[in-house]
């Protein structure tokens, strides 16, 4: 298949990938947590993430690079018996759309608004500091219809990791941005999309766990008063399907 180059990444993309199999590299690949996920009580969407992590949104990116990746992610997913309808990004660098929706996904996950217009480096990440430690209420997201039938789902609340300064940020700021996000969604009839990467809960992982769970169960409880709805990246996506409203037709007569 066709290897993603980058002027930025001077190796083979596969450089540190062992290309072997899960019996022999079970941490690479991991088929173990895949089961487990399918089989859990609470039911889950498996979505895709690439199959090798290729910078879609980069300049350098082709469309014959992000063809094959994704051709190659859905062929491994179909061989587990897994239709996927749902893209993240790789380091959410939107791109090659008509790719996503001729394959037949359709939902990704946009990235979060900004925080600061024009505004970058130690400034940003200032800001980026303080709006988790003082726990502002995420942005308030609209989902948009970008292709015929594929959906950009953004995400507004990164759960932060706890390493460096960040541990300086209390679990309860985490939940507190959580519950603001949720109730900003309940108000306005919006998204609060949470999103963090598994690695971001090794840090801490106890703590991490538990602020998640308090977070889930404050959606839980606005759920069972019927003032929300929780539903994965593709059921969302066939929502707003069944509410678009039929294109008005003009005849001669």
């Amino acid at each position: 298949m066709p290897r993603a180059t980058y002027s930025w990444f001077p190796h083979d993309w596969y450089c540190a990938d062992p290309c072997t199999k899960a019996s022999l590299a079970p941490g690479w690949y991991a088929p173990d947590i895949l089961e487990w996920i399918r089989g859990a009580r609470v039911r889950h969407e498996i979505g895709s993430h690439s199959f090798a992590h290729v910078c879609y949104g980069d300049p350098e990116c082709s469309s014959s690079v992000a063809q094959a990746d994704l051709k190659a992610a859905l062929e491994a997913a179909a061989r587990k018996g897994i239709t996927l309808r749902s893209f993240v990004f790789p380091r959410n660098q939107v791109g090659h759309l008509g790719i996503l929706k001729r394959s037949g996904l359709k939902a990704y996950r946009g990235a979060d608004p900004p925080l600061l217009l024009s505004v970058n480096g130690a400034l940003l990440r200032t800001f980026t500091f303080l709006d988790q430690l003082l726990a502002f209420r995420p942005k308030p997201v609209q989902a948009e219809e970008t292709q015929p039938e594929l959906w950009n789902i953004p995400g507004n609340h990164l759960y932060m990791a706890r390493h460096g300064l960040r541990k300086i940020i209390p679990i309860a700021s985490r939940v507190l941005k959580g519950r603001r996000g949720i109730n900003g969604a309940v108000k306005t009839g919006g998204l609060y999309h949470l999103w963090f990467h598994p690695c971001n809960l090794n840090i801490d992982p106890e703590p991490m766990f538990s602020g998640l769970e308090k977070i889930f169960a404050y959606a839980s409880r606005m759920r069972e008063r019927g003032l929300l709805n929780i539903l994965t990246m593709g059921e969302y996506a066939q929502r707003l399907e069944g509410e678009k409203k039929p294109a008005l037709q003009i005849r001669d007569l």
